[in-house]
């Protein structure tokens, strides 16, 4: 289901268990971010060496685990394609490894690992001037990840967004030298990852609620 109120969702599609596990999930990732140690409202910079050194230790360890540069999964067109090859033939001679999955063969847990394993991850729309896939976003948010997306027709959502700085922006024309300009950025990166999950938890009902109404609503 990409949008909660499309036509036909009921109530009984909806499984609470299951989401209440993945607001828990998505507080755990949180708390486990290597730069949340590091964080405030305001996100100082750390002022003394130690605390660098131990920073970009962090960072280090952090990159290390997300060996796929670029990821992206969906439906097969002609513009997503053709934004593959710019970006393929872009980073020509680059180390990088560019995963586009358009074979509709990328599907629960072995996509999850994907995106776990992704430093960036793609949002292309499947029509020129597209609303924003809010459905992907908010997954990749959970997740924690760098998400780039190109800008919708929207552009009061795509704000929404933006301004936290939990998903970067970019229009089709500056997507492929923004991408490999990010994956050059550990440092925007992991703070793209934590502005992702900031956001997400905000996002994300409380879950002692939560749980207080599946309660309320097993005993009816």
């Amino acid at each position: 289901v990409e949008h909660w109120q499309a036509k036909g969702l009921v109530t009984a599609y909806v499984p609470l268990p299951l989401v209440a596990e993945t607001l828990r999930d998505t507080k755990r990732r949180y708390q486990e971010h290597p730069l949340a140690a590091f964080s405030s409202d305001s996100f100082p910079a750390p002022t003394d060496a130690t605390a660098t050194e131990a920073l970009e230790s962090a960072i280090a360890e952090w990159d290390k685990a997300r060996p796929v540069d670029v990821l992206f999964y969906g439906a097969p067109n002609h513009r997503r394609a053709r934004i593959r090859n710019q970006l393929q033939e872009a980073a020509e001679g680059k180390d990088l490894r560019i995963v586009f999955s358009m074979r509709y063969d990328l599907f629960g847990e072995r996509r999850e690992r994907e995106i776990i394993r992704a430093k960036v991850v793609l949002n292309l729309h499947y029509y020129e001037g597209a609303s924003l896939e809010v459905h992907r976003i908010h997954h990749l948010l959970a997740h924690g990840k760098a998400i780039v997306s190109e800008r919708s027709a929207d552009p009061q959502l795509d704000e929404t967004y933006e301004k936290r700085g939990a998903v970067f922006f970019a229009s089709e024309e500056s997507l492929v030298a923004d991408v490999l300009a990010l994956l050059e950025d550990a440092i925007t990166r992991l703070r793209l990852e934590q502005n992702s999950l900031g956001l997400a938890q905000e996002l994300a009902w409380d879950t002692e609620l939560l749980e207080t109404g599946l309660e309320l609503a097993r005993t009816r």
